[in-house]
Order: structure tokens, then C-alpha cells, then sequence
């Protein structure tokens, strides 16, 4: 199957464009049919010279037991140029990108690629937006299942499955 469309997430710890990003989590994806492909995840270790906020580390405290985990366990992980790296390699020329909220998620991971000397691996034309197809639609944006939330890859398979009924809603 060609999928045209990758949903990806990040988690950071802040919310600036120069966040700190701890893990992302992409996965491929068909909006005209809901199926999902190929999967991507990658943690992320914090030595990366990028900005730290004592909000954001304090919001993730209180947060639940899964999402702390996500936070705090530093297992598996690349420095960000290896986690970009690799990013670039599951993102597929052409494709429609999105973001739950394009500013937040592409933003900080273009400053990131910016700063890393590395090509950003889409198209400044393709970035989509999950909370603007959320507006369009009549639907009601579902929550995560309880201690699902906060992981890069749950959230980005959670969001290509909503924005493919909404795309699917809005094409009707």
C-alpha cells in the first residue's frame, strides 16, 4: 500500500520551539480507508543543548504512572541527531505530514533539524494539522484509553485513526 499521509507526535519537555524532545512517534497512514502501516519509535536522551521548563517537567509529575514512565525511563535511546536521522528515513518523499497542532509538533522538530544540519524530510507545503480537520468535522475528538496518553507512538496512532474518520466525514 502507498500511504501518502505520516501522523507524527513528539513529546518534549517544554513548549517552546526549542524544546527538548524525549521520544516521536510517527506511523503511516491511509485517511480515505483508516489503515494504518509501518510504525516508528524512537526515544530520545536529553543531552541535546535544547530548552528545559520547569512547568512542562512539573505538568509530566502529574501525570499518570505510563505517562512518568514515558517521561523518565532513558532506555533505548539516540541523541537527537540519530533519532532525526532516522525520522528522515521512515518519513517518505512527498508525503502529507501532520502534527497535533503543525506549530508545535513540525515546528520544534524543524528548529531541531535546523539545528542538527539536517534536511528536513518533508515539504514545507505538506504539513498538515490535526485540531484544524478536528474543527471542520462534526465529530467529537476521542480521548485516549486511560494510561495510553503521552506516548509518541500511541498518541500518533490515535491520531491518524480520528483525522481518517474526519477526513472521511468531511469527503461525503
Amino acid at each position: 500500500m502507498n500511504y501518502a499521509h505520516c501522523m507524527i507526535d513528539i513529546e518534549t519537555i517544554s513548549t517552546e520551539l526549542t524544546a527538548t524532545i524525549i521520544s516521536i512517534g510517527a506511523v503511516h497512514f491511509n485517511p480515505d480507508c483508516s489503515e494504518l502501516g509501518p510504525t516508528h519509535y524512537q526515544k530520545v536522551n536529553w543531552d541535546q543543548n535544547r530548552h528545559i521548563s520547569p512547568a512542562t517537567v512539573h505538568w509530566w509529575m502529574q501525570q499518570s504512572d505510563e505517562a512518568r514512565t514515558e517521561f523518565i525511563t532513558q532506555t533505548n535511546e539516540a541523541n537527537l541527531h540519530e533519532a532525526l536521522s532516522s525520522l528522515q528515513q521512515f518519513v517518505k518523499r512527498g508525503q502529507q505530514v501532520w502534527g497535533n497542532g503543525c506549530m508545535f509538533d513540525m515546528g520544534i522538530l524543524e528548529n531541531a533539524y535546523a539545528q542538527m544540519e539536517l534536511r528536513v524530510p518533508w515539504d514545507f507545503r505538506n504539513i498538515r494539522d490535526v485540531r484544524t480537520i478536528c474543527e471542520l468535522s462534526n465529530q467529537e475528538r476521542p480521548a485516549l484509553p486511560e494510561g495510553q496518553s503521552h506516548n509518541a507512538l500511541n498518541d500518533a496512532i490515535h491520531q491518524a485513526k480520528y483525522v481518517s474518520a474526519m477526513w472521511q466525514e468531511l469527503r461525503a
